[in-house]
């Protein structure tokens, strides 16, 4: 009877420990490769998986030191300054700018506290009085008492009475040290009804102008001149901080120019 070749034939089949079919254990140039790949873990500090890639030539060493780079500004662009992982790529790529972004996470930020504060709302809340500058050159000290879509009811020393809302262009407390100059030529004027021919401002611009702490001067439609620092942007106002401590609410309709410093 013939026997097969048994446990001992198999093992003569597949030779020794360490060298089986196609492996490289005896092989020259596998014993390089993994030497090299041994000594890029070991000297340049990358993870295996992508020594192997170098050791192939499938990318070089310094792409592969340029992405870890890369990744590890990623993790502190994420850490640090709370980015979300989308954003941080692309400031460690380049693509974006670190500032430019802070920037406006800040405006976000910024516009979500404030953007529907209501300062004409807001003094029906407390009943305390307020001066108001209006369109033709007037001013008057009142109580708010309503405010709707489009007007607002007042309380003054001629009594009761309903006013446009675009007929207000500044706003602030009676005792407030606040400043309005006038300038040259300055004259009764008309509101603007359309939105878009009025003056543009963006929330970019005015929230720049309030980030980086600088002064800005305004003037309104009828010649009134404001100097102070931008505190707050809403989408209806700008307040104002005077030297002095004052407080001013600028109504954005009423603006016909801004510049910063």
């Amino acid at each position: 009877m013939k026997r097969g070749p048994g446990a001992e034939g198999e093992k003569l089949r597949r030779g020794p420990p360490g060298r089986r079919p196609g492996g490289g254990g005896g092989n020259p140039a596998r014993r390089e490769f993994d030497r090299k790949v041994d000594e890029l873990v070991r000297d340049a500090g990358i993870p295996k998986p992508w020594a192997l890639q170098v050791a192939r030539g499938q990318v070089t060493l310094n792409e592969v030191l340029q992405r870890l780079a890369r990744a590890d500004r990623v993790e502190q662009l994420v850490h640090r300054h709370g980015l979300d992982r989308a954003l941080a790529t692309q400031v460690a790529s380049g693509t974006l700018e670190l500032e430019a972004v802070l920037r406006r996470l800040r405006l976000e930020a910024h516009l979500a506290e404030h953007r529907d504060h209501d300062s004409l709302a807001r003094a029906v809340v407390d009943g305390a009085p307020r001066t108001l500058h209006l369109h033709g050159l007037r001013r008057i000290e009142a109580r708010i008492r309503a405010v709707d879509a489009y007007e607002v009811e007042v309380d003054g020393a001629e009594g009761p009475t309903r006013l446009h809302k675009l007929q207000v262009k500044l706003l602030h407390a009676p005792d407030a040290k606040v400043k309005v100059g006038a300038a040259a030529g300055r004259a009764a004027a008309e509101p603007i009804k359309r939105p878009q021919d009025r003056y543009p401002c963006s929330d970019k611009r005015l929230f720049a102008a309030l980030d980086a702490g600088q002064e800005v001067r305004i003037q309104t439609l009828e010649g009134d001149v404001l100097s102070g620092q931008i505190t707050r942007v809403s989408r209806w106002e700008v307040a104002l901080r005077q030297k002095g401590g004052g407080e001013l609410v600028v109504f954005r309709h009423a603006i016909a120019d801004l510049k910063e410093g």
